[in-house]
Parts: structure tokens; C-alpha cells; sequence
């Protein structure tokens, strides 16, 4: 049994698939369907069940999975640890951000990063909290950067704090709301709110403070980006809520929209750093923490 039949293994309980795990890996569908069974005979078990529909994995199998990120894991981290050793700030970095983060702050910190660590090789994943959790956990990310509190117990992992944002009401200029300096959430009519769609974290920090207002039901569009939701409101179909980041960088000319500030206690959220509590990189994410909350200070 080597490394490489492990990698043939998880890949394929993520593909269920022979041919897909074998493109994946890189090798031939007969190699790695050879591969697999040298490691069920070494094993002693079955570990895949093969029929013509695909593949299921046995309880053995399940289990072997299990050991095999495990292995995986630590395989990543001795790599890393030895890349530590010859230089903290070299190497690869995998850094994962939410959607509706990562247009607005990425800009901001791209060149800050590569000037500050020229050594680093920068690799960007954009999905949703629950996805870039199961991620980071499994090791194919170093580094989140979410909107906080998660769901998420964060079992195993640690934040670093990056900023706070406020959330701003956005509505099309026409709209009677717009002409105040500062709203409270009574004012709101939330029949007229669109949010983005289900699981998105933005979805509920919008919901908590809709919670807090007439208790009314939300408007029934739903969108997959801040962008979207924008382009609606300028259309004055509806109105949303926008984080403060995603309002400052709008890259609409002759804009119809107003973003209007709630008063106190004005609705926000917590953007930070997450990564596996285990990590040997301590040392250089501090680092990046550092450059990240100066660049959205300035």
C-alpha cells in the first residue's frame, strides 16, 4: 500500500465514478481499477462495490476513507511543516472566500499580498460557507475568509478578526424611505426586501434584522449574487440590504440607488479569517490578517 493508492481511493468516493476518479488522478480507468483492487487484497476487505450502474462504497470502505483524509492530512501538513522550516512566507496558499465577499475585497488586497509576500503562491476558491468549510477540513484549502458568526461549531478550527462591516439599506431613489438620513427597522416594509438565496450566510444576517422589524414576509425574488439584487433595485423592483464593502465599490454610473445608513444599533457583520486549529502556519496567517484589516482601514 502506497499514498497513491489512497489518493485512487478518495477519489473515488468523491467521484463514485471509475472513469471520472481515473481522469481526476490522471491515469488510466484500468490502473486505477487494478490499483483499488491490490489495496482491497492487501487489505484483506472489500472496500467499493462494483455494479453496472457506477460503484458504492462497503462499510469497510467508509471506513477506509476516513483514515485515508486522515493520512492525506497529515501527508499536507509534514509538506507544509518543511516548507515552514526553509521559509514561513513561501509556498502555496489556498484561500477560499464567500461570494459576497470576495468581489469587493479581493481588489483591495491582491497587489497588498503579492508585494508583501513575493515568495507565496496565491490560490483563489470562491463558494458558499458550508462548501469552503468542508474544504478546509479535508485540507484542500489553508484559509477562509467568511462573514462570522457561521452556523458551523467550528470544531477543530480558529478565526482571526479582519473588520466590521455595516449593512445599508438600498433602494431606488424614487422610493419615499430614501429621503431620510438614517432609518430604524420599524421603517422597513419588508414585502419590498429581496435577499439572496438559501445558503448564503447573508441571507441570515439580512433575515435576524428583518426579525427585528414588522415581522413581515420577504419579498418572494431571491438572487444568487449582490449584483443581481442590485441590478434589481435599480430597476426599483425591489430593495435590499448591501454591506458596506459591496456599496462603495458599485461600479454603476448615473446610479438611481441610495444606500441609507440604519440607526444605532446599526445591523452588521463580522468578516475574519478561518483555518484549521492544527496548522503549522500560524506565523504567516497572522501576517496576512495584518495586511488584510490594514487595506480595508485605508
Amino acid at each position: 500500500m502506497n499514498l497513491r493508492d489512497l489518493d485512487y481511493l478518495l477519489a473515488l468516493s468523491e467521484e463514485k465514478n471509475f472513469r471520472k476518479a481515473a481522469e481526476r488522478c490522471h491515469v488510466s480507468q484500468p490502473t486505477l481499477s487494478a490499483q483499488i483492487k491490490k489495496l482491497e487484497e492487501y487489505l484483506g476487505v472489500q472496500l467499493i462495490e462494483r455494479h453496472h450502474k457506477g460503484l458504492l462504497l462497503t462499510e469497510a470502505g467508509e471506513e477506509a476513507v476516513k483514515h485515508a483524509r486522515l493520512v492525506q492530512e497529515q501527508v499536507s501538513q509534514i509538506k507544509t511543516m518543511a516548507e515552514r522550516f526553509k521559509d514561513p512566507f513561501s509556498g502555496s496558499l489556498r484561500l477560499g472566500l464567500i461570494p459576497t465577499i470576495s468581489p469587493y475585497l479581493l481588489p483591495r488586497i491582491i497587489k497588498p499580498i503579492k508585494q508583501g509576500f513575493p515568495r507565496l503562491s496565491l490560490a483563489l476558491h470562491e463558494a458558499q460557507t458550508h462548501e469552503l468549510l468542508d474544504l478546509l477540513r479535508t485540507s484542500k484549502l489553508d484559509l477562509l475568509v467568511l462573514a462570522l458568526p457561521v452556523s458551523d461549531s467550528l470544531e477543530g478550527l480558529a478565526q482571526l478578526p479582519l473588520y466590521d462591516e455595516a449593512f445599508y439599506l438600498a433602494a431606488h431613489r424614487s422610493r419615499e424611505i430614501t429621503k431620510k438620513s438614517e432609518i430604524a427597522y420599524s421603517d422597513l416594509d419588508t414585502s419590498q426586501l429581496a435577499l439572496l438565496a438559501e445558503g448564503h450566510c447573508l441571507r441570515e444576517h439580512a433575515l435576524e434584522i428583518c426579525q427585528l422589524s414588522k415581522g413581515q414576509a420577504i419579498n418572494a425574488f431571491t438572487a444568487t449574487s449582490l449584483e443581481t439584487l442590485r441590478y434589481m433595485v435599480e430597476a426599483d423592483e425591489v430593495m435590499t440590504l448591501m454591506p458596506e464593502m459591496a456599496m462603495q465599490l458599485s461600479v454603476m454610473k448615473h446610479s438611481q440607488i441610495r444606500y441609507v445608513p440604519f440607526k444605532a444599533p446599526v445591523p452588521s457583520r463580522q468578516v475574519g479569517l478561518v483555518y484549521r486549529r492544527a496548522t503549522q502556519r500560524h506565523e504567516l496567517f497572522t501576517a496576512i490578517q495584518q495586511t488584510i484589516a490594514s487595506c480595508c482601514r485605508a
